[in-house]
């Protein structure tokens, strides 16, 4: 299967840059102080052999920096890369199922919408994506952060997505459990074994079909594509086996299948089954590269599979850098609106 390098396209509010780097990256960099001591003739050993301790590490030296550019990021919000939107454009060949007729993908993640990715900018991501007139838009967890209450104003926000092209979503290891306030709404209801939160209602409510552990057939520009969603991996929610159970033999062999998925990660759970492409988050790109340095922190087992267009297996991965951040700081590594042009 082949691909091609990602480009970027220039809107309001958004400066033109190359599109996401898709080189493996290497395992964090960990700088641990070492000692040696001599000996004596009774063979204790000597305090004044021991050279003097390190009073800080290499990455107490990094962390300490990313703390002061996190300062500095708070007094300059408007200025700061984390609200420099960039609009990307990666096209990918299908060759297991080729398509009939192009097909236009946005795919958006990590929206994570609190007191540092406000509601403006998530409205102005939305925007930009529907400029670029997309077939379909998934949307792939973390629409939240923690403790976030203003729900109306957020369905109101992501509503004109399915008012555009037909929207699917799945959640995050944010969008649950201690993460969520309150964990339920009144009118909470079970759905398959699963307790509906405020993030199911919030986004039936946008017009978002989310998708746990399930799969649609959707058609575009005459041909059938298969959509499957899986539930989140780090939250213990992954059941490939369900949601493939849901699409048949011959719907897999005869049709493209796009499967949402937020932590990459879930590659290798899904591995036993035919799919295409996997869109995920998660990593928000490395979100702080430092110069000349691998990411400081990467949230995922497999490190190589941290943003862009990715092989695997003959098949692809496609990892968006996010919308929205954490702490309201990125370094060299912009937010991201994700269009994939499947051909």
């Amino acid at each position: 299967m082949s691909s091609s390098t990602p480009t970027s396209a220039s809107a309001d509010n958004v400066i033109a840059t190359p599109g996401p780097e898709t080189a493996p990256a290497s395992d964090e960099i960990s700088a641990t102080a070492t000692a040696t001591a001599t000996a004596t003739a009774d063979g204790t050993e000597s305090a004044a052999a021991k050279p003097p301790r390190r009073l800080f590490s290499r990455r107490a030296f990094l962390y300490g920096g990313t703390a002061a550019l996190a300062g500095a990021a708070s007094f300059f919000p408007v200025l700061g890369e984390a609200h420099r939107l960039e609009v990307t454009h990666t096209p990918l060949r299908l060759t297991r199922v080729p398509l009939a007729r192009p097909i236009r993908v946005l795919h958006m993640s990590d929206f994570h919408a609190s007191e540092h990715v406000p509601m403006s900018l998530i409205r102005r991501a939305v925007a930009l994506g529907i400029a670029e007139k997309p077939d379909i838009i998934l949307l792939t967890g973390d629409y939240i952060t923690y403790k976030f209450t203003d729900w109306d104003d957020y369905s109101d926000a992501l509503a004109p997505l399915a008012r555009c092209a037909p929207t699917y979503a799945v959640k995050g290891n944010h969008d649950g459990g201690r993460y969520t306030v309150p964990p339920l709404a009144p009118e909470a209801v079970q759905r398959e074994g699963e307790e509906t939160s405020m993030i199911h209602l919030f986004l039936a409510k946008a017009g978002v079909q989310l998708l746990s552990n399930e799969a649609r057939s959707v058609r575009i520009h005459g041909q059938d594509v298969n959509v499957v969603g899986i539930g989140d991996y780090w939250s213990h929610k992954s059941r490939p086996r369900d949601a493939f159970a849901r699409v048949t033999r011959e719907e897999l062999a005869q049709r493209p299948t796009l499967v949402m998925a937020h932590n990459p990660d879930t590659k290798e759970v899904c591995k036993p089954w035919p799919w295409d492409l996997m869109l995920c988050g998660h990593t928000h790109g490395g979100q702080i590269l430092l110069p000349y340095l691998p990411p400081l922190r990467l949230p995922v087992r497999d490190k190589r599979y941290y943003r862009g267009l990715m092989a695997y297996d003959n098949r692809h991965l496609y990892i968006t850098r996010g919308v929205g951040s954490l702490w309201g700081i990125r370094m060299n590594c912009r937010p991201e609106v994700s269009i994939i042009d499947l051909a």
